[in-house]
């Protein structure tokens, strides 16, 4: 798995770049899980989001902003968690670094 931007800018700004994607290798089909969690809490709250995907074994990209469905994503640091399930089990997480800027 590899994010092949490590910095994105929230969508309201004028800087770039304000997508990044997620690249994946998967050598079954399977849905893929995406989980975003900041590393410091915002006003002592946990900021998190998450999505999933049903993907086809092979090369695959999932596209992350500074929104992920209805949740607006604060600038910060995140991890971001992969996971891969399909009918035998779960595949190992995988986690990365994801940067969001204002």
């Amino acid at each position: 798995m590899k994010l092949t931007k490590k910095t994105i800018h929230v969508l309201k700004s004028d800087e770039k770049p304000r997508v990044t994607k997620l690249e994946l290798t998967l050598n079954t089909d399977a849905t893929v899980t995406v989980k975003l969690k900041r590393t410091k809490r915002v006003h002592g709250k946990t900021i998190k989001a998450g999505l999933t995907k049903a993907l086809e074994k092979g090369s695959a990209r999932v596209k992350l902003t500074s929104r992920i469905g209805s949740k607006k994503l604060p600038p910060g640091t995140y991890r971001v968690t992969v996971t891969a399930k399909n009918s035998v089990g779960t595949g190992a997480a995988t986690t990365v670094k994801l940067t969001i800027k204002a």
